[in-house]
């Protein structure tokens, strides 16, 4: 059973499948969240005591702090469009086709072509793997948490970070 003095949700909750995210949205109504498979969780609040980490990135830089997902499914898909405005039609997180590419390029083709620094931090998978053919040909630019975490320090960020620490 879920304790709200805990400050981890449970596993799989809040729910993001396709099916979840159509009853929460509900048409526009928007009031579906604690009828879908994520239940009560999906009203939680976490406060700065409960995730300092989080609290004192939100207050230091830019976040997506109005972020409407482009296709109400899961993380994959979405990530997806943030790279590079599609999906190609995936609903649900899988691992992408070694060949798939992004139809008109990724955001991080476009920062090569304008000769923009770039790097990408990540947890637990590179973000321009969803595109296999761009991380192949950008493997030099990718790097973990703590590296962010020291080039922030040394103050040796490059033009565009991209950084989603790991979720487990």
């Amino acid at each position: 059973m879920y304790s709200w003095a805990e400050t981890t949700q449970p596993k799989d909750e809040p729910c993001p499948d396709w099916n979840s995210a159509h009853i929460q949205w509900n048409d526009g109504a928007n009031d579906g969240f604690v009828r879908s498979a994520s239940g009560r969780t999906a009203m939680g609040y976490w406060s700065r005591h409960d995730i300092p980490l989080y609290w004192g990135l939100a207050e230091t830089f830019v976040l997506c702090d109005r972020y409407f997902a482009s296709t109400l499914s899961q993380t994959f898909p979405n990530r997806r469009f943030l790279q590079a405005g599609t999906a190609r039609g995936e609903v649900k997180t899988a691992l992408p086709r070694l060949d798939e590419v992004a139809p008109n390029g990724t955001i991080f083709d476009k920062l090569n072509e304008l000769g923009v620094s770039w790097k990408d931090y990540f947890g637990d998978l590179p973000k321009p793997a969803l595109f296999p053919p761009v991380w192949f040909a950008n493997q030099d630019k990718g790097g973990i948490y703590d590296d962010f975490i020291a080039e922030c320090a040394a103050g040796t960020l490059p033009s565009f970070a991209l950084v989603i620490p790991r979720t487990t």
